[in-house]
């Protein structure tokens, strides 16, 4: 893991230090209550490159390969919510991303056509303020990648893996209406796939069985989302 990539994920661990501290410490005002509420977002996806991917193979064993290069790609998704009547800073989400990182020519891995879907599930904390919303949220995710084969020289080849995996993410809400409201955030989705018998057909990687690669991606988004709770109130 490069330095850079550090300095990143300990810029994001102050910023949520941060918002628990306004959370707790300054305490929620009191015109907010329980919301359920969902979204739609899109935004952009900037996975890690990874140095070295784990490769197994049938007749050297296992060794580390030359990389994987990510793309930065489009991502879209949606979200639905609640938080609490009797702790209005504390709720809970599902969120739902769809993002195609293509894997650029490196290694073993030629230019590989790659989609993530990540359905988190996530512990939710907000400063439930009339207009603005400061909000961080973390929890288990279930990552699905798909990786295929695009160049006419080889034959065609689908991977599947699932794994639980790890998303975070930080933003601010604003309430444009007593119903709807616009947010931005920044996201970090974590697994580490692994995928077996790849490969097997084709000529030039007959004795490749597998290979396993983390992902870990960042993602800016923006969204607008819909409360509905005034729907199941008399």
């Amino acid at each position: 893991m490069s330095a850079s990539w550090f300095r990143t994920q300990t810029r994001f661990l102050c910023l949520v230090a941060i918002l628990v501290f306004i959370v707790t410490v300054v305490g929620p005002p009191q015109p907010t209550g329980a919301e359920t509420y969902i979204g739609g977002q899109i935004g952009l996806a900037f996975p890690r490159d990874v140095t070295s991917e784990t490769i197994t193979n049938a007749g050297a064993g296992v060794t580390k390969g030359a990389g994987v290069d990510y793309r930065t790609s489009a991502v879209y998704g949606a979200k639905v919510g609640h938080y609490l009547n009797s702790l209005r800073f504390l709720g809970a989400e599902i969120d739902y991303t769809l993002a195609n990182p293509h894997i650029r020519n490196k290694g073993v891995i030629a230019g590989e056509r790659f989609r993530v879907h990540s359905i988190a599930f996530n512990l939710m904390a907000r400063y439930p303020g009339e207009r603005f919303q400061p909000y961080i949220g973390a929890g288990p995710a279930l990552m699905i990648a798909n990786i295929s084969a695009p160049n006419p020289d080889v034959p065609p080849h689908t991977q599947w893996d699932t794994k639980l995996g790890f998303n975070a993410e930080m933003g601010l809400r604003y309430l444009i209406s007593k119903n709807f409201s616009l947010f931005t955030e920044y996201k970090f989705n974590y697994a580490k796939f692994h995928y077996r018998e790849t490969f097997n057909s084709t000529p030039n990687f007959s004795g490749l069985n597998s290979f396993q690669a983390p992902y870990a991606a960042q993602h800016l988004m923006f969204g607008i989302a819909w409360n509905f709770e005034s729907l199941f109130k008399r």
